[in-house]
């Protein structure tokens, strides 16, 4: 499998495009997969970073992305990969581009926020949902897309890296506002950095003397010297980190988190982290209203207009009603688990795990495997009283690593999606070594024997019996 992703870079725009796309980079080559990363100059500063995940750069010019005329060079290298899957993640990317590239490509899916309907011939990556405009609080899809193209949209396709979903089980859920982040993203076009931090010391200064505040400056902040040199800087209780190499434990030690809502709005949201939102950006709308409706964040309108004493005011009325932060920590934390990148690469090798009903026996769930839209196998969930077993029934038909790959990832997208919080427990045959791998990738151990409810083996067959207390992926 190889893979192109095309990423717009800017002073203008930061690294959040850049952030997201190697999100999605590393979980490609989780799966062995050969990744470029084609960007503008700017991404140059990631290089080092990218090549250790083991993930190739290569610098095109800025018209390269935007002037169908100019991007000889873009396509070109793209077509070197040999047909690899694309992924478009630079807003300013004309249809042109889109035509040139489907046409050296194995698929083409465009990275947005808006929501909008994909084109023919593309798949659209969007973890806000359709429709945002007309209704913040419609359900959300919960079932993987049919076929190569359509959307891949709302926040369980949210890219968020692996790092967030391991800190996850430490991230409880928040109420008594005592330590804020302000983070504001790579670049703060409109210094909104100052304006949160003023407002978290107003609102410290008139009545919350203990409350410490985390400031997060991006590497390509503008205001770095003045905000360094300022009488905010040098307060005891602020603590400023110049551009750190992520946000993990900062939003662990977070009650409260202040910035815009861009790509680490489903950091916070997976780590459970309420937030006071100020829209830097056009398309950061749709993203604002939509955690705003969910009861995940609140919105302090456009950063340009807000002024210190609204972010006092919106953070004290959560710091005198905790069960406010806490309702929005608990909705935050329910839109993602942090999955997103690995259900994103699933739909581009044509992977589904889906629901469906269990004829005959209603305790029991039946999960159908597709590959392509085609089934290939299915998985049974049985409840027990600990837990549940799993029975697997894949298509014997299948042999070779490229099928035992196929069915890793498929049973890690069942256990993912409809099994995650359970104990989990099955039989594997003696001497069926490439069942018993996989399964011990995923997080399985030997159980000392304990006997087995699926009848998934035949009575003379000998088996071992093996357990999981929580799955690998």
């Amino acid at each position: 499998m190889r893979a192109a992703l095309i990423v717009d870079v800017g002073a203008a725009i930061g690294f959040g495009h850049l952030s997201r796309s190697f999100v999605l980079a590393r979980a490609l080559r989780a799966r062995g997969a050969e990744v470029l990363i084609i960007a503008p100059s700017r991404a140059e500063a990631w290089r080092a970073r990218l090549a250790a995940a083991g993930v190739a750069l290569a610098i095109e010019p800025d018209d390269a992305f935007t002037d169908v005329a100019r991007a000889k060079g873009l396509v070109d290298a793209v077509a070197a990969l040999g047909g690899p899957h694309i992924a478009v993640d630079h807003y300013g990317a004309p249809d042109a581009l889109f035509t040139r590239l489907a046409e050296v490509g194995a698929s083409l899916t465009r990275l947005e926020d808006h929501g909008r309907p994909s084109r023919i011939g593309e798949r659209v990556l969007c973890p806000v949902p359709r429709g945002i405009e007309d209704d913040p609080l419609a359900p959300l899809d919960d079932e993987p897309p049919r076929g190569a193209t359509g959307g891949l949209y709302g926040p369980r396709y949210a890219l968020v890296d692996r790092a967030y979903r391991v800190a996850r089980e430490r991230a409880p859920e928040r109420g008594a506002c005592r330590r804020v982040l302000v983070s504001c993203g790579g670049s703060d076009p409109v210094d909104l950095t100052r304006t949160m931090l003023a407002g978290v010391l107003s609102s410290a200064a008139a009545g919350a003397p203990e409350l410490a505040v985390d400031v997060v400056l991006g590497p390509a902040y503008a205001w770095r010297a003045a905000l360094l040199a300022s009488a905010a800087a040098q307060d005891p209780r602020v603590t400023v980190h110049d551009a750190p190499d992520g946000l993990v434990e900062l939003l662990l030690s977070a009650d409260l988190a202040l910035g815009a809502p861009g790509h680490t709005s489903w950091e916070r949201a997976a780590l459970r982290v309420p937030s006071l939102l100020a829209l830097q950006a056009d398309n950061q709308t749709g993203l604002a209203a939509f955690l705003a409706a969910r009861g995940a964040a609140r919105s302090l309108g456009r950063a340009e207009h807000v002024q210190p004493g609204d972010v006092a005011s919106a953070l004290d009325v959560l710091r005198v009603e905790p069960d406010a932060a806490r309702a929005l920590s608990r909705a935050a934390g329910a839109l993602v688990d942090g999955f997103g990148a690995e259900r994103v690469v699933d739909a581009l090798q044509g992977l589904a795990a889906r629901r469906a009903d269990h004829v005959g026996d209603p305790t029991r769930a039946r999960v159908v495997w597709e590959v392509d839209g085609r089934p290939c196998g299915e998985c049974w969930l049985a409840p027990l009283a600990d837990g549940l077993e799993v029975r697997l029934m894949p298509d014997e038909g299948a042999r070779g690593p490229a099928a035992v790959e196929r069915r890793r990832a498929l049973l890690a997208a069942t256990l993912r999606d409809h099994a995650r919080e359970a104990r989990l427990y099955t039989s594997v045959a003696v001497g069926d070594a490439e069942s018993l791998a996989l399964l011990q990738a995923l997080g399985f151990e030997h159980d000392g024997g304990a006997p087995s409810a699926s009848g998934a083996l035949a009575a003379d067959q000998a088996a071992l019996r093996l357990c999981c207390d929580r799955f690998v992926e």
